[in-house]
């Protein structure tokens, strides 16, 4: 009998890490027209969870406990009105020190979005030199107007209107 000969391998300790589970997503069953496909097979129940989709549906009126649903406000442009606001209350604006300083003048229009009660609600500036902007905006602010009037209703509404900068002791005042 001839010797059996044993060849030993210096084989490395290996570990498993454990991964983290994978998040389980509910199977949606899929309708398959397969030949092979038993005629008995039947799809699994799914559960899932719909309390964790925000759903983006309406409120019916007896879950806000209301008769009505607010109306939405609308906002009139001022050749639509019947009765355009009027200026009740003008406050002087400030002139700025750099532009009295570098001797600039100039008209800055405003565009004011006039409430229902004549408090402006919103200024922009749509043309003037930036150097008057800060000023023009702090004064309109504060002006009040009648409120316009559509339909028998105060209305909110956008209005354009101009602020001069002058420099009064330039005019030999």
């Amino acid at each position: 009998m001839a010797p059996e000969v044993i060849h030993l391998e210096d084989i490395p300790e290996t570990s498993q890490r454990r991964s983290a589970p994978r998040s389980q997503q509910p199977s949606v069953p899929l309708a398959v027209y397969d030949e092979d496909a038993p005629e008995d097979a039947t799809i699994e129940i799914t559960d899932l969870e719909l309390d964790r989709i925000p759903l983006d549906l309406p409120i019916g009126k007896e879950v806000l406990g209301m008769d009505d649903p607010p109306e939405e406000e609308e906002i009139v442009e001022l050749w639509k009105v019947e009765q355009k606001p009027e200026l009740i209350t003008h406050i002087a604006h400030a002139y700025p020190v750099l532009a009295r300083r570098a001797g600039i003048e100039g008209v800055v229009y405003v565009n004011l979005l006039v409430g229902k009660d004549g408090k402006v609600l919103r200024a922009e500036v749509v043309k003037g030199l930036e150097v008057f902007h800060e000023a023009a905006l702090d004064a309109v602010k504060q002006f009040t107007f009648s409120p316009g009037i559509q339909n028998d209703k105060a209305v909110k509404v956008w209005i354009t209107t101009p602020l001069q900068f002058t420099l009064v002791e330039n005019r030999g005042q």
